[in-house]
């Protein structure tokens, strides 16, 4: 049994991708992280790796995070699988959340990344 929890990491902007991976390093002790920088990436690798959760920016090119949750969404169709996704974006209005929660993502954390907040919202979802 691999006690590893696997957390995927999607967003087009390299600095976001290494404070939430720095957050996740610090404060889960056997984590592995995928990193992805856009929504067609975050579905191949969800598709290559058992995923346990999934932070998910919501602006991103070739494939947006409301689209490539959709996908996901599709592919666990069926499976009786559902792998948290949490929204990460610099749109705090309802609508925005709103469009979060349509496409199918669980939760919502709002940018800048604050630490304390995205470790919160990560444990409601797994066992640490």
């Amino acid at each position: 049994m691999d006690p590893k929890i696997r957390i995927l990491i999607a967003d087009d902007v390299k600095l976001n991708l290494v404070i939430v991976k720095a957050v996740l390093t610090r404060n889960i002790e056997q984590v592995e992280v995928f990193e992805a920088s856009n929504g067609s990436e975050a579905v191949d690798l969800y598709k290559q790796h058992p995923i346990d959760l999934i932070v998910m920016d919501v602006m991103m090119p070739e494939c947006d995070g409301l689209e490539a949750t959709r996908q996901i969404r599709e592919i666990e169709s069926g499976t009786g699988n559902h792998t948290p996704i949490i929204a990460l974006t610099a749109g705090a209005l309802k609508e925005e959340r709103e469009k979060c929660f349509a496409a199918g993502m669980d939760d919502f954390l709002a940018k800048p990344v604050d630490p304390e907040m995205t470790m919160a919202v990560i444990k409601r979802y797994l066992r640490l």
